[in-house]
């Protein structure tokens, strides 16, 4: 797919940077990180599709000149979303999907699955942003769990690929989760 570089790709784009094989999810625009105290800025930041954000102190940084292709371009326009009612499944929603939570006013996007933010014990089904910003603070995490959603507004993109990494992902997460009730 043609990338015009006059306007920003929404998050939740997915894209593939120069020389590397894998896919990369736009989780914010306009980023900055601060790495070995320099203050570093990009045109983008973003995760790898379909892990997710794994570790929200690691986020990729990069510029529209990295960016060699496109997936598939995220939702941009509110006139874009549906307004679906959310039945919670045990199956985890796409990478990207767009969901409103039950006592937010604000619409967030999947960025990342079975997190465990630093000071919690506890581990949320997911790792999100506000939609359409993006992330704006690394250092800041949304967390929710399926049975906290209440709208499906835009599910994301699935394919062989993230199916077969949700499989893995759930055999994993079962494993933690006995691991547990042992302890």
């Amino acid at each position: 797919m043609e990338i015009k570089f006059e306007e920003l790709l929404p998050i939740g784009s997915i894209i593939y940077l120069n020389g590397s094989p894998k896919k990369v999810m736009i989780t914010g625009t306009i980023g900055g990180i601060v790495e070995n105290g320099k203050n570093i800025v990009g045109d983008y930041i973003g995760c790898l599709w379909p892990e997710g954000i794994i570790d929200t102190t690691k986020n990729l940084l990069f510029s529209r000149e990295d960016i060699a292709n496109t997936e598939i371009i995220g939702v941009k326009e509110e006139e874009e979303l549906q307004n679906e009612e959310f039945t919670p499944k045990e199956d985890l929603l796409p990478l990207g999907s767009i969901v409103s939570v039950k006592g937010s006013k604000r619409k967030l996007m999947i960025t990342g699955f079975y997190i465990t933010p630093k000071n919690e014990n506890k581990m949320h089904d997911y790792l999100g942003c506000i939609w359409p910003e993006g992330i704006l603070d690394t250092s800041k995490s949304i967390v929710f769990n399926n049975d906290r959603i209440s709208i499906l507004h835009a599910k994301g993109y699935t394919n062989e690929e993230e199916q077969k990494f949700k499989e893995k992902l759930k055999t994993i997460h079962e494993k933690i989760l006995n691991s547990k009730e042992v302890v």
